[in-house]
Order: structure tokens, then sequence, then C-alpha cells
């Protein structure tokens, strides 16, 4: 560290700076972060029918390592086609973000846990993934889990390819199907 000296050249610069420097602490408090995005208000579930709210209880069940201390952000209606569902958006315990796609039946389509670690990515879904990406470390990886199974069925890495364009690969947890 180098220390300020008290001196007829410096004190005029500490005393203009001075307010700069409080003004750009101020700012940083203010400025929005990702974080504070995981702190917004949970979403009010009430109005979902009764059967969602009790699909969700069930995923919780089946699905406790992504949805382990979830707490739901957002809720979009899906209607797709004849088959409405609705997409919800959140945060688990590990203070990963999560998305849950569920039938207004209550039946768990698909649960999403983004953020995990490239260690927890297996070896050959990695493999599989570098033969198809134009790169060889992805920026971003998600777990997917599907059909009541405890472990993730497929993940998804994602990255910007050489020329600057967001690609994406996902494939199958034991690496033997690209799925897209």
């Amino acid at each position: 560290m180098i220390p300020i000296v008290n001196s007829p050249v410096t004190a005029p610069v500490r005393r203009a700076l001075g307010p700069v420097a409080v003004g750009l602490v101020l700012v940083g408090f203010a400025l929005p972060t990702a974080a504070d995005d995981t702190r917004a208000a949970p979403a009010d579930l009430s109005g979902l029918p009764a059967t969602v709210r009790l699909g969700l209880g069930r995923a919780a069940e089946v699905y406790p390592e992504p949805l382990v201390g979830v707490t739901w952000r957002e809720v979009k209606p899906m209607n797709e086609g004849d088959r409405p569902h609705y997409q919800l958006s959140g945060t688990n315990g590990r203070d990963r973000a999560v998305e849950l796609e569920i039938t207004s039946a209550g039946r768990i389509i698909e649960v999403e846990e983004f953020g995990i670690p490239l260690d927890e990515v297996p070896e050959a879904v990695l493999e599989a993934a570098k033969a198809r990406l134009p790169f060889a470390n992805p920026d971003w990886q998600a777990a997917i889990y599907q059909a009541g199974k405890l472990r993730p069925v497929a993940y998804t890495l994602g990255g910007l390819d050489e020329i600057g364009n967001e690609t994406e690969v996902t494939v199958s947890a034991d690496g033997q199907t690209i799925l897209n």
C-alpha cells in the first residue's frame, strides 16, 4: 500500500477527489447485482391450481438435490398448444438458479439446475460436448432432471463460440447421446 502523504501537492487532490470517491462508493451500493435478483420477493403460488401446488410438493420430494431449500421467484404460464403448463424459476439452497416445468395436472416435466461446477459434470459428458462445441471449456453448465430420477439425466453446456455467438449442447448423462 502506498501511503498518502499530506503535502501541499496531494492535499488539494485529496480534497477534490474526496466527494468523488464517496459518490462512487454510494453508487456502488445502489447498483443492482446478480445476487440481488435472487433476493427478489418469493412468488405468490396461491393462484396456481391445486394440482400444480401438489405437484410442486412432490417435485421437492422426487428431486431433493436440485430443489432443496428452493424459493420460487417467478411463475410463467406456458400455454403452448393444447397442453398448458407452468414454468417456475427460483433459487435453491445452494444459491443456484433452478427452473421447473410442470403441467396443469401437476406432472413434473423437467427440473434444471444452473451453475453446476464443471467438476460435477461427468467426464463422458465433457468428452461428448468437446466433440460438438467449438470451444474446449464451456462458460456455463446445467443439470437436467427428468422421469423421477435422483441423478441428472442430461447436462447442457454452453458458451460463446469463436465468433462470439452463444452456443450450447445437451448431452445425456452417460455421454452417449447428443440431444440437440
